[in-house]
């Protein structure tokens, strides 16, 4: 890969447009969020998926932008850095637009509940970043998890009673989506000069990370066979599915580009998009 100083746009593969403009991530947000409403037999608003999927990416390219102050090592990252005047304007705009759905727009009942979820956020925006390394690696991630878990899940659990095992479902997806965002963590920092001396760290957890995926795609086989019939079974179906190819992302990770990891692991949380049509109607 060719230095940040001496990078261009026409080298940037055409495929990398989704991820170095943070729209994979809003796109996977709402996959899962519908897919959740469709088994739990709940009809959201078109207006709540997209102040989701505004919320998303305004957190996602917030963050690439803080990021870019510390490192342009990846596509995305030299994206963020170069483009960064016009990025800002977007970001300011659709945070705008964003306002505007959430106070006027927005039921109340789930601007409520997705309230509860602004005191985390700045705390993984301005707080969960300033430690750095593999130790703060694990924590930052796991709220990372739980917010994005809890952005998909509480406005279905807002407009309408959920199944009982609603509070096992959170688990269960924090855990899967920190371990993709682990997953993707490790494989951007284990090369990189300056971890040099954490390498032996990265590597431990990225060692881990397998037998994690594979322990986690056993729960929700079994989730997903306890559930049966239960409409909910279609949602640990996909959680397995997802986990099934991520696991398999890991594996071949070291054949892998930064950013076609990450790119990659994005794209295995967004198959709900295609699993949802598969489910009860």
């Amino acid at each position: 890969m060719s230095d940040a100083g001496e990078r261009s746009l026409r080298q940037m593969p055409w495929w990398l447009w989704p991820t170095v403009l943070c729209g994979i991530a809003p796109v996977a947000a709402w996959g899962w969020q519908g897919l959740f409403a469709q088994t739990s037999n709940v009809r959201l608003p078109p207006v709540a998926h997209q102040a989701l999927a505004l919320v998303v990416w305004v957190i996602a390219m917030g963050d690439r932008l803080m990021e870019t102050r510390r490192r342009r090592s990846t596509w995305r990252h030299w994206f963020a850095g170069r483009f960064r005047t016009p990025l800002l304007i977007l970001l300011v705009i659709a945070l705008g637009v964003l306002f505007r759905l959430l106070f006027w727009a927005l039921p109340q009942v789930i601007l409520e509940a997705g309230l509860f979820l602004v005191v985390p956020v700045i705390f993984y925006l301005f707080f969960a970043r300033m430690e750095i390394g593999p130790r703060s690696a694990l924590p930052r991630d796991i709220v990372r998890g739980a917010l994005f878990s809890a952005g998909v899940l509480l406005p279905t659990c807002g407009i309408a009673s959920v199944p009982p095992a609603a509070l096992q479902l959170m688990i269960a997806q924090t855990l899967l989506v920190s371990l993709v965002f682990l997953s993707t963590t490790c494989r951007e920092h284990i090369d990189r000069p300056e971890e040099v001396s954490h390498r032996e760290e990265w590597n431990a957890i990225e060692t881990r990370l397998g037998v994690w995926f594979f322990l986690l795609l056993g729960t929700m086989i079994w989730l997903a066979q306890v559930e049966a019939p239960n409409a909910l079974v279609y949602y640990y179906g996909t959680m397995g599915l997802v986990t099934l190819v991520m696991a398999i992302i890991h594996v071949l990770r070291r054949r892998l580009s930064v950013d076609a990891h990450h790119c990659l692991s994005w794209l295995a949380l967004s198959l709900p998009l295609l699993t949802r049509f598969l489910g009860p109607s």
